[in-house]
């Protein structure tokens, strides 16, 4: 998030078909899960995933860092990891490197 000071994670996945099934009514425009091609569904998740990490330029903790974001944390000075992203200060507790 550029003005914040902070960079917020993200991540990707998909549903179960149990959960998509549940989720169905709610969202008509997708379908019955029923008839989707699950093998597909996880093999293009995987792949993805895959890609993502091949492209990582650093980690945080667990979390990959992509160029460009590895590039605005370096640009605005984001080095204090907690709660849901990289932020500019240190949280209460935590100390300044």
């Amino acid at each position: 998030m550029s003005g914040t000071q902070q960079l917020r994670w993200s991540h990707t996945n998909h549903n179960s078909e149990k959960r998509a099934a549940a989720w169905s009514t709610t969202l008509q425009r997708l379908g019955d899960p029923a008839e989707w091609n699950w093998a597909t569904v996880t093999s293009a998740s995987g792949r993805l995933n895959r890609a993502i990490r091949r492209m990582t330029v650093t980690k945080i903790g667990s979390h990959p860092v992509l160029p460009n974001a590895a590039r605005f944390i370096d640009h605005n000075g984001l080095r204090y990891e907690y709660g849901t992203g990289i932020h500019a200060t240190p949280a209460a507790g935590m100390r300044r490197p």
